[in-house]
């Protein structure tokens, strides 16, 4: 048995397949969850919590070899009004302040805590981009550095600490992937916008291998986790058209995205040439770095 992996969003794409790898590498896993899922894995610990206030879930953290945080609100739910902002701040930064501070009431507090953050934290930069980069301009690159500063305060505790900036995570189980190839296998697949904005990604595997990577080396700061090949969402949706064997011919103009989604619109048509510097000189070895090899991996 390796340690103990306390997983928050457990029941979500990442958390879901991070628990199935951690418990088969011999880590003893829980799961914290606002509700007992229905699909529970085999041989994992779920745990009721609240993180609004304190209970006997944080009894699972004591000594605990890693705690990793993948909790938060959907962002693609659908318009960002101010109900929503408040809902998808709160679900990332207001949880991960507490869980930081629930940490400080522990006897043996965790050795290692890595927490999701998303490569929103760019904006819309016409250059590539690293770790270095500066950040951008909208909701989301606000959300993400808040995010962070709220993961990276257990440093102070002694806690060694990483956030990881998610691109788009590629699986057929959830996220985005889905719901593009599905609309391609009915002849109906679409480019939005000009489709040249640029579409950072990952695959399942390789997200949640990096995610035990980090865990084994406990590396700190801050890691962007895409694949180190850049591509542009017509790349993607075009490959995947291929690979199924079904023409792309469509677009959706970008004025029409804008007006169905508002403010939420930038999920879709901002993207970054994102680079993974920081992984790679870590020395983790992709799995998936190719589009198509990716894709043929996942649709076929």
């Amino acid at each position: 048995m390796k340690g103990k992996a306390v997983i928050t969003g457990g029941a979500g794409l990442i958390g879901k397949a991070l628990a199935h790898f951690l418990k088969n590498e011999g880590y003893k896993v829980i799961v914290l969850t606002r509700n007992i899922p229905e699909d529970k894995i085999e041989n994992i610990e779920y745990i009721i919590w609240n993180y609004r206030e304190p209970g006997e879930w944080i009894k699972s953290l004591e000594g605990s070899e890693a705690v990793i945080n993948l909790a938060g609100k959907n962002l693609a739910s659908g318009r960002w009004n101010s109900e929503t902002r408040k809902a998808i701040r709160e679900s990332r930064v207001n949880l991960t302040q507490n869980l930081v501070e629930y940490f400080e009431s522990l006897t043996v507090k965790p050795s290692y805590f890595i927490s999701a953050s998303a490569v929103g934290y760019y904006g819309n930069p016409p250059n590539p981009v690293d770790e270095n980069s500066p950040r951008g301009n909208g909701f989301l690159a606000e959300l993400t550095a808040e995010w962070e500063k709220s993961a990276l305060a257990a440093e102070q505790l002694g806690v060694r600490t990483a956030c990881l900036r998610f691109g788009a995570v590629l699986s057929t189980e959830g996220g985005a992937l889905p719901k593009i190839i599905k609309p391609i296998k009915y002849f109906a697949g679409a480019v939005p916008g000009s489709g040249k904005q640029y579409f950072p990604w990952i695959h399942i595997d390789d997200a949640v291998r990096m995610i035990d990577f980090l865990i084994q080396k406990k590396s700190e700061g801050i890691f962007n986790a895409v694949s180190p090949h850049t591509i542009r969402i017509e790349d993607l949706i075009k490959t995947a058209g291929e690979i199924l064997r079904r023409p792309v011919i469509f677009r959706i103009p970008e004025f029409l995205i804008r007006a169905l989604l508002g403010e939420a619109s930038e999920i879709i048509l901002n993207g970054a040439a994102v680079k993974p510097a920081r992984i790679i000189s870590e020395g983790y070895d992709f799995e998936y770095s190719d589009i198509r090899q990716a894709l043929e991996n996942l649709l076929k």
